[in-house]
């Protein structure tokens, strides 16, 4: 399954319980899992866990959920990863929001040697933000919302 939100995200926003800028949300990279839009929790998903990350410098932006990229550390090359984006709100209650697979030309996430993954969301284009609100560049697009 490529890039896509987790069913309950709405649900989330709708009941109030999902703020993209305070609450603490971080990225996770994974091996082996798999996207089943029915799941809630981080212990739903399944998969290896490689690593993890906070989310910094959040921002909403019209419907676009938008943040600072998240490095991972000592990733080995060859290997197929998935980085899922949850709201964290204890121990494997963590609510996943989204799963990505797939890098920016469509092929699954990769590295070439063993080091260090930098995950880079989306680029924001300028132009889509309100009059006044000024996007630094380096942040992008982790979700639309």
């Amino acid at each position: 399954m490529s890039n896509s939100n987790y069913a309950q995200v709405s649900t989330l926003l709708a009941q109030g319980k999902l703020h993209w800028q305070t609450d603490n949300i971080s990225a996770l990279l994974l091996t082996g899992a798999s996207f089943d839009a029915a799941d809630t929790t981080v212990a739903d998903v399944g998969g290896t866990s490689v690593g993890g990350g906070p989310v910094m410098g959040r921002a909403l932006v019209e419907n676009k959920a938008l943040g600072q990229p998240v490095f991972f550390s000592e990733v080995t090359a060859d290997s197929e990863y998935q980085v899922i984006l949850v709201q964290n709100t204890g121990p494997n209650t963590a609510n996943v929001l989204a799963f990505i697979d797939e890098n920016f030309d469509g092929d699954p996430i990769t590295v070439d040697r063993d080091g260090t993954l930098v995950v880079r969301p989306v680029e924001f284009d300028p132009e889509e933000a309100p009059d006044g609100t000024v996007i630094p560049p380096q942040v992008g697009v982790w979700m639309t919302l």
